[in-house]
């Protein structure tokens, strides 16, 4: 009867959010394509409980993913699993806790983040009243606690409906669903999609959405040809004889997925609704290449399109990431072409605190390590390492980093800030883990109390799968701080133009287009920019204050930002 209760009280507020003139939200095309690429983080809190699938959710994950060139992520959450089974079928607050972290995670880095409502199997299997009015409970509750939120945050109803779930349960149920979301965000963007597991088909012909509703984006879900992309899927029966397909780009294969994706981009235009592929991806039994060319080519003819994407998944068996060693796989750059150069060192500003880092002492060395603010290097955090004895060797106090991956006859780009209390000279390497400990690289560096950038090239001549970057601050009872980590490969002109990027400082060569080079045609050009710039001129004097006077001081401070910027990797450099 409780609930009874409250389906009355949404009935009376619906038909008053019918007649009140909300403001209008952010138009949903316009955040379709603010969601661009995304990633699903999948295999986390859609399980029972998190953890029982494999992946437990990261605060790094959404810096990696954002680092990473994408622009969202999907949330799957299996809502039903943490909620009561009787009236008012209230949520978990610890579980709501956990969405929020989530959520914040994602927003406060700039990623559209979108809550999505996954495998509720027994409505699926049986759509009675009962489910039906616990679903819309559980999203009174949802929609209620992030009416505030901005609008990066979107709500997706239900994934793949199925079952006995029919289009017309279905196109019922969306409806009232929709009206309780309303009663409290009236202009949230809302991604709805068809039955038969968010099925093409269904999307165009069966899927009813209210007319007057503008802030909705269709989906639908992208695993075609099937037999590929689930072969030898665990959870699949039968799928053990599709081991061995192969998808290898031909025409018919090519074509198979272009008809569909145009017959949905006709339904788009003619019904103005933007459209999100929701979830796509190749299980990890099949071949990489297929994987590679498959992934590729259906989040291109999806863009081409104005379809947004999300990626299924981050990190698990459709994954794009591998957490043991920190390394996108090769399906990074079939989804996002243009990505920056992976750092291969985790958590390399420490804003995960020591997180990927551990401390070795020997020959009587003692010290700790620590992340700490307000060290006036690069960002907020800095690691620490506290001295109190120095040892009897260098590497009696070493701080670490393991997993990194090197390649024969690639180059690396290794650079890092530090400075200490006091000068010294440190040491950092490469060194092989296990084995014969075999060092790859190793330079001093000597440290002030004045923050220092140090950079280096580092031509690899071998293949060393475990490696680890080794600081060996050295010396007795001091402190050494280091920041911006960076072990990456330093690529060559041909590669960054094939990836997409171009270098911040490289502005123009002698045929007017960016050549890869940083020389005096680019100079020339903020050269020029700064003798016509609107804004005001007067930037340095002697003493690198401003003075009132555009001088040879003014181009000085220019000029020098765009030197530090002569770095073939340093993508985030600020002309």
């Amino acid at each position: 009867m409780i609930f009874n209760k409250r389906i009355i009280c949404f009935l009376i507020l619906i038909t008053c959010y019918n007649e009140i003139a909300y403001p209008q939200g952010v138009d949903a095309r316009v955040m379709n394509a603010r969601l661009g690429r995304a990633i699903n983080l999948g295999n986390a809190l859609e399980a029972p409980n998190e953890g029982e699938w494999g992946v437990t959710l990261r605060e790094e994950y959404f810096q990696i993913i954002k680092d990473g060139g994408f622009d969202g992520v999907r949330i799957p959450i299996k809502w039903n699993a943490h909620a009561g089974t009787e009236p008012p079928y209230t949520i978990d607050p610890a579980f709501f806790n956990r969405i929020d972290w989530a959520v914040n995670n994602a927003l406060s880095r700039g990623l559209v983040a979108i809550i999505d409502f996954h495998h509720y199997y027994e409505m699926h299997n049986d759509p009675n009243q009962y489910h039906k009015e616990r679903f819309l409970a559980l999203w009174a509750q949802i929609t209620d606690h992030y009416q505030n939120y901005p609008d990066e945050l979107l709500f997706e109803l239900l994934n793949e409906p199925n079952g006995k779930l029919t289009d017309t349960i279905w196109n019922g149920l969306l409806l009232q669903a929709i009206e309780v979301i309303r009663h409290t965000n009236p202009d949230r963007n809302i991604i709805i999609g068809g039955t038969g597991w968010n099925g093409k088909w269904q999307l165009i012909n069966k899927l009813k959405l209210p007319p007057a509703d503008r802030h909705i984006i269709a989906t639908f879900h992208h695993y075609d040809p099937f037999h590929f992309t689930h072969q030898g899927a665990e959870w699949v029966s039968g799928s053990d004889a599709w081991l061995g397909t192969t998808w290898e780009g031909t025409q018919q294969q090519k074509d198979d997925i272009t008809d569909d994706f145009n017959d949905i981009y006709d339904w788009s235009v003619a019904n103005d609704r933007p459209v999100f592929m929701g979830e796509f991806g190749a299980y990890s039994k099949a071949d990489m290449n297929s994987r590679i060319l498959w992934t590729d080519f259906s989040s291109r003819q999806a863009e081409v399109r104005g379809f947004s994407w999300a990626y299924w998944e981050f990190c698990a068996g459709f994954g794009v990431y591998n957490d043991d060693t920190g390394k996108w796989n090769q399906l990074h750059r079939a989804l996002v072409p243009n990505a920056p150069v992976q750092n291969q060192i985790r958590n390399y500003e420490f804003d995960f605190g020591t997180d990927h880092w551990w401390k070795w002492t020997s020959g009587g060395g003692a010290a700790s390590i620590s992340a700490v603010t307000g060290a006036e290097l690069s960002g907020m955090n800095a690691l620490k390492v506290s001295i109190d004895n120095g040892g009897s060797a260098s590497s009696s106090v070493m701080a670490i980093q393991s997993n990194l991956q090197l390649e024969s006859g690639k180059s690396y780009r290794i650079s890092f800030m530090a400075k200490a209390d006091s000068s010294r000279t440190i040491q950092t390497n490469l060194q092989e883990r296990g084995g014969d400990w075999t060092v790859h690289w190793q330079r001093q560096q000597q440290l002030t109390t004045t923050p220092k950038t140090f950079s280096y090239i580092f031509n690899c001549p071998v293949t060393d799968s475990k490696v680890d970057m080794n600081f060996l601050p050295g010396g007795n009872s001091v402190n050494v701080y280091i920041d911006k980590v960076i072990v990456k490969e330093a690529w060559s002109c041909e590669q960054i133009i094939e990836a997409g990027l171009r270098l911040p400082a490289d502005i123009r060569g002698p045929g007017e287009a960016a050549d890869c080079y940083v020389n005096m045609y680019d100079l020339s050009v903020i050269a020029e920019d700064w003798l016509t710039d609107d804004s005001p001129a007067d930037i340095s004097g002697p003493d690198g204050i401003p003075d009132g006077i555009v001088d040879f001081y003014d181009f000085a401070a220019i000029a020098e930002k765009w030197l530090k910027c002569n770095n073939l990797q340093d993508l985030g450099c600020d002309i």
